[in-house]
């Protein structure tokens, strides 16, 4: 029978396609099971299917070593699938059928598959002695019916599984010397797509060894080797090579190799490769702080790892879940499945990864107090990683004990373990790691008074961390990704405040540079954009489902909390499903346009800073528990420490807000009680002036409506301070305060040109909301050429399509704040809900945007968070000016502010004209609540 024979008999098994009465011959089926093979790897489901069938056919005609191959190649198809119980079943009954046949070569052969289901399987030792087995067989009494050329092949083959059996246990010079006489064997064939697999598996060595420039060549040497057809093991190379530019802390280039990755795998049903790429995206996602992203891909790979049996695999994925749960705070479900990660990574005898688990679980233990537990994981991790040459987790192992050795009362431990830690550093030039290093080392030698060298040691650190953040500014993985790299710039904080080289008239300058350097890392770099970003990604039936539920949350009926807390996990769930595919497609935030001219790694000089004439700033800055606060006017800046504590001042935050959400529920309870709620509301009000404005006080300007700008940092973005009180008055009734993220921003901010030109005007009522269509008629009539979209034309697309090159924007609507994930905060216009994080792809650059919406200006600041939120989506879109609420504003009130604010506008500018108006409307209805909701952002 012909090839084409072969190839058509493939197809219909393939296809699963009717063969009764089929009489095909011997060649046939043996071809036909070689195309079936080369497929293996597209659909390994359907080819186990279509093998079966063949198996039947062989029997059925007597081409029993047809029969005995099928069974093997079925059972590395089922392998692929997961099924690895099944996967050795059928791997011992192909053994028997070819003893049975009188091929011990094909009998012997299928030893490979049984080592690779075996390691799949976590019974490494019993893979190892299966190999030993398979070349002392080969080298001394190799079978009748194996040619030499395949005498050759299979012991390359068992070098190969041995170096990977030796790989799963952590014993990497074993598997390199492996590798290398498996490459060795390869090239006398020369089998260059079998090199590939061998560089591809040396590379995941070279990876754990630290030696990543190594494992990258690697990497990109399989690539070269491997066939373009040959997807999985492509794939698979693909994943290693994103895993070294992690670990090298090349994030984006990282992404966008498991994003090549994914393509290669896309219409494949080949799950090991999806679950490397799904264990890999989520140490991505970790590293860059996703932890929602993260979590979701290590429990997808949880799911099927556990399915298939492959054991190590589970336990990796069970281990990456268990870290971030901890870190989200399901603490007792975090140790008990990082217990059954150590219990199986100690079972496969697996170094690397029980060196990595037990610093997790040592880390775990420190944050709750118990220290000599803490200190014997991280101890053993030491020696694990030691012994197996594990460069880059001994030098981990050695910093977390000397914090444990410190926080013991050991500081010559500490100190000795700090040695350590920069010798193994030496052996690692991977740039995450030299940032741990010199961060540790800085912190120390600072708290020791040896300033000039815990200057260069933190200096290396800031600079590390802006080179790896480079790539990742302009959104929000860029500022999320800085979350835990900021000690060094805090530290630099400090040494400012304390370094007696400095001079006294300097020491201000000095703090205000560091503090606007940390500030710029933790606000992620609001870039300001020539063009709008990158596509979002199409979101499909996911975004109209959450747009449903977002209405649903809206709904003012809605009494039932436990309905709307059910609603709000929904909620949680859908947005991640976006943000994953927004992360799949778009791969990283590159942003358009150029950073400002102070946003580069260059550090801050005070003489950039430049403000307007007759400008003072009031920069308050969290360092730590402390509160610092600057004053720069006129050409000085003088810093002073506020004697409350940070605590404290989030607590009187915390407590104001608590009113402002109280009386939004029940506004017929302040109608009722209006001066004994303002009364309440100016004793938190006073308290808050006295913590963070009476120690700089006499700093302030004294002229009448003077320019103060206020650049708040963490939760004091959520103080209101044109409406505290000094006792006598509300700070607006003495400045004109307009709000910053930093004295950076405010600078280019300001210098920015606002456009000329038409006007946007976006009014989107409804049944609770009837003042929402007069106000859009309000300000279109003080506006030249501009756009009115009321009722039902008030929507997304009018917003999406209308809002570039835009002189000013104004949205009146609902705002809904997700405080859990707040870039996905939205405004509720006609068709549909706009989410922050679509916000940021708008081209709004030189604008004034008014948000006239409750909650519009809330930010969630975590630790080190800054601006994320609706305020931080308008900025970071290029708009020169932000008008947006504090909290829940009335909503005739806000008619009246509007109002006032743009027929004062054009005379004024925004800061001047909403201070006015705030003026106006607090002789009406003094409770802050009705008049002082919103504050101008930005340029002034």
């Amino acid at each position: 029978m012909s090839d084409a024979a072969a190839l058509a008999l493939a197809e219909h098994l393939l296809a699963d396609d009717d063969l009764v009465g089929a009489r095909p011959g011997g060649r046939t089926l043996a071809g036909a099971l070689a195309e079936i093979g080369r497929r293996l790897g597209d659909h390994p489901g359907r080819a186990a299917i279509a093998l079966a069938r063949l198996e039947e056919l062989a029997v059925a005609h007597d081409a029993a070593d047809v029969a005995a191959r099928s069974v093997y190649v079925r059972a590395q198809a089922t392998a692929m699938t997961g099924d690895l119980a099944a996967a050795l079943d059928l791997i011992d009954v192909a053994a028997r059928r070819f003893a049975e046949v009188g091929l011990p070569g094909g009998a012997l052969r299928t030893d490979l598959g049984r080592i690779n289901v075996l390691n799949e399987t976590g019974r490494h030792d019993e893979a190892l002695d299966t190999c030993h087995r398979l070349v002392h067989v080969l080298s001394t009494r190799p079978p009748a019916d194996l040619s030499t050329e395949e005498v050759l092949e299979l012991l390359a083959a068992a070098e190969q599984n041995r170096g990977l059996c030796c790989e799963l246990t952590g014993r990497w010079l074993e598997a390199l010397e492996a590798y290398a006489r498996a490459e060795a064997g390869y090239a006398r064939l020369d089998d260059q797509a079998s090199i590939g697999e061998v560089l591809n598996n040396r590379g995941l060595v070279l990876l754990a060894l630290g030696r990543i420039g190594e494992a990258r060549a690697a990497f990109r040497s399989a690539l070269d080797k491997l066939d373009d057809d040959d997807r999985p093991l492509r794939a698979m190379a693909t994943n290693g090579l994103a895993e070294t530019l992690l670990a090298g802390g090349d994030y984006v280039g990282c992404l966008d190799a498991l994003a090549d990755a994914k393509e290669l795998l896309e219409d494949l049903d080949a799950p090991m490769p999806e679950l490397d790429r799904s264990l890999a995206a989520a140490r991505a996602y970790e590293a860059l702080n996703l932890s929602r992203e993260a979590l979701a891909n290590y429990e997808e790979a949880e799911r099927f790892a556990a399915s298939g049996g492959a054991a190590v695999e589970a336990a990796r994925a069970v281990w990456g879940a268990a870290r971030l749960r901890f870190e989200l705070g399901d603490t007792e479900r975090a140790a008990a499945d990082l217990g059954r990660a150590l219990d199986a990574f100690r079972q496969a005898g697996h170094g690397q990864w029980l060196a990595l688990a037990l610093l997790d679980r040592s880390a775990m233990l420190h944050r709750e107090g118990d220290i000599a537990a803490a200190l014997a994981d991280a101890e053993e991790a030491a020696s694990i990683s030691a012994s197996s040459d594990a460069r880059i987790e001994l030098v981990r192992a050695h910093l977390a004990i000397a914090e444990l050795r410190d926080d013991a009362g050991d500081p010559a431990g500490a100190d000795a373990a700090i040695a350590a830690a920069v010798a193994a550093g030496e052996r690692v030039e991977v740039a995450p790691v030299s940032l741990l290093v010199d961060q540790t080392v800085g912190r120390r030698l600072l708290e020791r008074r040896d300033l000039g060298a815990a200057r260069d040691c933190l200096e290396r650190a800031a600079q590390t961390a802006e080179l790896l953040h480079a790539d990742l500014d302009g959104a929000v993985v860029g500022q999320r990704f800085m979350l835990d790299k900021l000690d060094a710039f805090d530290a630099l904080i400090e040494l400012a405040l304390v370094d007696p080289t400095v001079a006294d008239d300097r020491r201000g300058a000095e703090v205000l540079a560091a503090t606007e350097r940390a500030r710029r890392r933790r606000l992620g770099e609001l870039r300001h954009r020539a063009a709008a970003a990158h596509a979002a990604a199409d979101d499909g039936e996911v975004a109209t489902e959450l747009d449903a539920v977002y209405a649903e949350m809206l709904n003012p009926a809605h009494a039932d909390r436990e309905r709307f807390e059910r609603l709000t996990e929904r909620a949680a769930d859908l947005e991640l499903r976006l943000s994953r595919a927004r992360l799949d497609v778009a791969r990283h935030d590159r942003g358009v346009g150029g950073a400002s001219p102070i946003s580069t790694g260059t550090p801050i000089q005070v003489d950039e800073l430049m403000l307007p004439a007759g400008d003072t700033v009031l920069s308050w800055y969290c360092l730590g528990d402390q509160v610092l606060a600057l004053v720069i006017a006129d050409g000085e800046v003088t810093v002073r420490h506020v004697p409350s504590s940070r605590a404290e001042v989030v607590d009187a935050v915390a407590r104001l807000d608590a009113q402002w959400q109280h009386l939004h529920a029940d506004a017929q309870l302040l109608a009722r009680h209006h001066d004994r709620f303002e009364r309440a509301a100016r004793r938190v009000l006073g308290e808050l002036y006295d913590m963070l404005v009476a120690p700089v006080a006499d700093l302030l300007p004294t002229a009448p409506a003077a320019s103060l700008v206020v650049a708040a940092h963490g939760p004091l973005q959520q103080v209101p301070v044109h409406a505290l009180h000094d006792g006598e008055r509300y700070l607006i009734e003495r400045f004109t305060v307009s709000t910053t993220p930093s004295v950076a921003d405010y600078v280019t901010r300001t210098a920015s040109k606002h456009p000329g030109g038409r006007s946007l005007v976006i009014a989107a009522s409804d049944a609770t909301t009837p003042a929402i269509d007069a106000e859009g008629r309000a300000v279109a009539a003080h506006l030249s050429d501009v756009s009115l979209h009321l009722g039902d034309v008030a929507t997304a697309s009018a917003l999406l399509g209308g809002a570039s090159g835009a002189a000013v924007v104004h949205l009146a609507c609902h705002a809904l704040f997700r405080r859990d994930n707040p870039m996905f905060s939205s405004l509720r216009l006609a068709d549909r809900s706009i989410r922050a994080n679509e916000l940021l792809d708008l081209d709004l650059a030189g604008a004034l945007v008014t948000l006239s919406s409750c909650d519009s200006a809330r930010s969630h600041a975590g630790h080190g968070e800054e601006l994320v939120g609706l305020m931080r989506a308008v900025l970071g879109a290029g708009a020169r000016t932000l008008v947006a609420s504090l909290w829940p504003a009335d909503d005739t009130t806000t008619h009246r502010v509007v109002d006032g604010f743009y027929a004062r506008l054009r005379e004024l500018g925004p800061a001047a004209a909403l201070r006015e108006t705030q003026l106006a409307q607090l002789a009406q209805t003094p409770h802050p609540y009705y008049w002082a909701p919103f504050v101008v952002i930005g340029g002034r």
